[in-house]
């Protein structure tokens, strides 16, 4: 388990790793220990290595060179980006699987159970059963194993396989669907969880937060905050950096630079020492130009002497002298210009509405405005509809229901998440004239901009990165002057620092934003309002982000309705009554329906499983209770105290762990109870304000 070893004992220590792929040397030399309690983010630019030695440290990847020794007994729990299918089972028993140790612990268990109750029947219990073993030797090593077991929280294995879930964004009633029909995105959140309810002493996490929405990214930054073990981890999620780590380490040129603190400290620090370093080389330079000067000047004369002194100093000089500072990173000037201002109302939705084929609504008849300079971060669920939403805004997709009318004036600059583009057999230099009508020359100028310098003009669109195609439609972007910028993860691909960038630009852009991340720290300083996707419907809440999130995630354990200040983006009320039941709850001028049953959107098939959960817990709470009373009854009898030893030892420990068992259990049922009931009665949950449609 995670907390097993003594603070700061060594569990890697890493010596002189190199590795090479594709005939370049990308470890040269790399030196690391981990210790217990160490939370390390691993950060550099793209394509430095990261990966590649994180699964070197995870015994994955053999280095080309050097070594690397993990502590006697070190279990490591390793996630890659894209983990293996698996096969077979559900959701919760892929996660059970998980705890691997305990659950070789639970059939031993089981095993002993059986082989007492069988040698306890027999007439001599006390002579050695059919196994050679006496009732006595049985109970004791019973005993010791339950120890075992309790130590490590095994019996509330399943309550905390279910909190990691829930934590990580699973909905209870996709803990009984098969892995192998979970999506790309679910199977990582899937590996995700079955690591971390394993709880080793070494955690190594390859971008933990790739596929996670806000509310799990949140969930993981605290989770990970407080891990008893050791963490490594790479993420370009700066939330994730600053929150959850304690260390950070630099790999640039296959070197990898140590840093005390969070992310935010390592900024601070990596900008002291590359000042300390050029201001060390400055000097550097000066005393060599100054003893050089001496000795050109007075090698001949009568202060011969001094100058050979000086040629002798300028050799230990040059033998002592510092590295030249290495250069700032290359990164892209952006500068985001709006133009002309579009009319002050920029959308307006209909009763917009989207599916794809005859599949489930995404959402449906939304009623919506969006106005100028608004800052808007479109979030939610995995497969919840964002990405459609911003495509209807945008003007790629047509709703399948009800219009988007776009105001006058409107001129939309989009980015894909896909990064489409037009012809992929284009080069850079060809698509970017095409998009924006530039000169050769202006193209290769503005292009320059977003360091695509030279050569690097022709290359053909079909063969850039992530990073290089994201570069280039922020290039495109940035000629259109649009007073709308349409945003799908813009930060994806990106390095940290290009991040920061494009954070910086968008900050100074006057126009009208709408965009969806997973990045918080990125999110944070642009929104001011917040659009939630999910369950078919758009809540409309106002920002921080942080204030948002974490009164959320305050709620997390509760499935309901929006929260207080939430408003429900739906149809505008009908009736001669709708203005006046508006009003009576709190609704907008002009009136606006009651706020729905926070379970109103779910489907019947859903309500039926979510009412087999709620029967199933309430039968094993049931006998849970049952198995309490039964012991309470027997730790209250002398007689049975009177007999001591493992049985006393092993009820009360029973005892202990029943406790928080049974404490997990009904938190749970409470959940699904509140959700299951606000489901069967129209109307409830409306308390504490109501729903007005936007207008």
């Amino acid at each position: 388990m995670a907390g097993g070893w003594d603070p700061g004992a060594v569990l890697l220590d890493v010596q002189g790793v190199t590795r090479s792929l594709g005939g370049r040397e990308i470890l040269r030399g790399v030196d690391l220990r981990v210790r217990a309690g160490d939370r390390l983010g691993l950060v550099g630019p793209n394509g430095a290595g990261k990966s590649t030695l994180l699964r070197i440290l995870a015994g994955v990847l053999e280095p080309d060179g050097g070594r690397v020794h993990r502590a006697q007994g070190l279990a490591v729990g390793y996630l890659p980006q894209d983990p293996a299918a698996i096969q077979g089972g559900t959701v919760l028993e892929a996660v059970l699987d998980g705890f691997g140790e305990l659950l070789v612990l639970r059939r031993q268990l089981a095993e002993l159970e059986d082989r007492i109750a069988r040698t306890a029947s027999r007439p001599s219990a006390a002579a050695p059963g059919p196994q050679g073993e006496p009732l006595q030797g049985l109970l004791d090593r019973y005993g010791r194993l339950q120890e075992r077991f309790q130590q490590q929280d095994g019996y509330a294995m399943e309550a905390r396989a279910r909190q990691v879930l829930l934590g990580l964004g699973f909905h209870p009633d996709e803990f009984e669907r098969p892995p192998a029909s979970l999506s790309g995105g679910q199977r990582v959140r899937l590996g995700l969880a079955r690591v971390l309810v394993a709880r080793p002493p070494l955690l190594l996490l390859d971008e933990p937060t790739n596929h996670l929405d806000v509310a799990a990214a949140a969930w993981l930054e605290d989770h990970l905050a407080t891990y008893p073990g050791a963490v490594v981890l790479v993420s370009h999620d700066r939330g994730l950096l600053a929150r959850a780590c304690n260390r950070i380490a630099e790999l640039v040129d296959g070197r990898l630079g140590l840093y005390d603190g969070n992310y935010d400290a390592y900024r601070r620090e990596r900008s002291l020492r590359r000042q300390q370093a050029a201001a060390a080389y400055r000097a550097y330079q000066e005393e060599r130009r100054r003893l050089e000067d001496f000795v050109a000047r007075y090698r001949a004369g009568n202060r011969a002497t001094q100058a050979k002194d000086r040629e002798r100093k300028l050799d230990r000089l040059e033998r002592q002298a510092p590295p030249p500072p290495p250069p700032p990173p290359p990164l892209p000037r952006i500068r985001l210009d709006a133009g002309s201002p579009s009319h002050e109302v920029v959308f307006r939705l209909e009763g917009a509405g989207h599916r794809y084929g005859e599949g489930p609504w995404l959402f449906r008849d939304l009623h919506a405005v969006v106005r100028r300079r608004q800052r808007i971060g479109v979030l939610g669920p995995n497969g919840a509809g964002k990405s459609t939403l911003l495509r209807l805004l945008a003007g790629d997709l047509e709703p399948v229901s009800g219009q988007v009318v776009r105001g006058e004036g409107v001129r939309v600059g989009y980015l894909d998440q896909l990064l489409g583009l037009t012809d992929p057999r284009r080069t850079v230099l060809e698509e970017y004239v095409a998009a924006t009508g530039m000169t050769v020359a202006e193209a290769r100028h503005a292009l320059a901009r977003f360091l695509f310098r030279g050569e690097a003009v022709h290359q053909p669109v079909g063969s850039l990165s992530g990073g290089e195609r994201s570069r280039l439609i922020l290039a495109r972007l940035a000629a259109l002057r649009a007073n709308v910028l349409i945003l799908d993860e813009p930060t994806n691909h990106l390095d940290l620092e290009t991040r920061e960038v494009l954070e910086e630009a968008l900050a100074r852009y006057p126009g009208t934003l709408v965009v969806t991340s997973h990045d918080r720290a990125f999110l944070e300083p642009l929104v001011e309002t917040i659009w939630w996707v999910e369950d078919g419907r758009v809540e409309q809440a106002p920002g921080p982000l942080s204030r948002w999130l974490a009164a959320r995630l305050s709620q997390r354990a509760e499935p309901a309705g929006p929260e207080a200040g939430t408003t429900v983006i739906q149809p505008p009320p009908r009736g001669p009554a709708a203005g006046a039941a508006g009003q009576a709850h709190g609704g907008a001028a002009g009136g606006g329906p009651s706020r729905p049953a926070p379970a109103a959107n779910l489907s019947r098939d859903r309500l039926r499983r979510l009412a087999q959960q709620v029967r199933s817990l309430e039968e094993a709470i049931a006998q849970l209770e049952q198995e309490q009373a039964g012991l309470v009854q027997k730790l209250s009898d002398p007689a049975f105290l009177a007999r001591g030893g493992a049985a006393v030892a092993s009820a009360a420990r029973r005892a202990e762990s029943l406790a928080w068992e049974l404490e997990a259990r009904m938190a749970e049922w409470e959940s699904l109870s509140r959700l299951l009931e606000q489901a069967a009665v129209p109307g409830r949950g409306s308390e504490g304000g109501g729903a007005a449609a936007l207008q």
